[in-house]
């Protein structure tokens, strides 16, 4: 038996297509939906965003559309979808940066948006049943944490009511940081989406996020 890791993990992303990189297009194609969704909630609010589109296709690449087979670059498999990540984490820093500059909306109400997402996205993965950790592993087909090779999520806690995780280290500042963004204003979106996602199972879960980093979710005790 051949033991995988993280190196010929890469390596094989690299080398044919196969599940894995349908999984990554597929985490790609939740955050362009999360763009189209925030985009239409500054639209809501009277945001001009025709101009901050247009300069972060610009900038950072347009989204891709299509089936992975017909668009992807079959002969760079891994670095295609790492461009496609970056593009997406791009755009989606450079849209909520600038639209924060802009009185008619706020973090607040981006996480609201967020939070709804999140809700509306679970409905893919919802199974009577679900316990903590298996919730988690359908989070983790929606967040982007770089590639699989990174592994940026590691358990950090798992019993029979509770299953948690930390970030091994943090791969969006740079995406953040290249629009002049706060990447807390990214963790703060994405806790509202995990809440979102985490809500929708019948209200019997939570999600927190522990004084020592751990990410938390766990059954609602009554």
């Amino acid at each position: 038996m051949i033991k995988i890791t993280n190196k010929n993990q890469g390596d094989l992303m690299s080398a044919f297509l196969g599940p894995i990189h349908y999984w990554m297009y597929n985490k790609i194609k939740y955050h362009e939906a999360l763009l189209d969704r925030i985009v239409a909630s500054l639209l809501e609010k009277g945001v001009d965003v025709e101009d901050m589109i247009s300069h972060a296709n610009t900038r950072f690449g347009a989204p891709v559309i299509g089936e992975l087979s017909d668009v992807i670059t079959h002969a760079n498999i891994h670095g295609w979808l790492q461009e496609r990540v970056t593009s997406v984490e791009s755009r989606i820093a450079f849209v909520v940066t600038s639209s924060l500059g802009n009185d008619k909306i706020s973090l607040d109400d981006l996480e609201k948006v967020f939070e709804r997402y999140g809700a509306d996205t679970a409905k893919d993965y919802i199974e009577i049943g679900t316990d903590a950790e298996g919730l988690f592993k359908s989070l983790n087909n929606v967040l982007l944490e770089g590639m699989p090779c990174d592994s940026i999520n590691k358990p950090a806690h798992r019993d029979e009511k509770s299953f948690g995780w930390i970030r091994t280290r943090c791969l969006h500042k740079e995406y953040w940081g290249s629009v002049d963004g706060d990447v807390e204003s990214y963790y703060r979106l994405r806790d509202a989406l995990i809440k979102g996602f985490v809500s929708s199972f019948g209200n019997a879960f939570e999600f927190k996020v522990l004084d020592d980093g751990t990410n938390l979710i766990s059954e609602v005790v009554t």
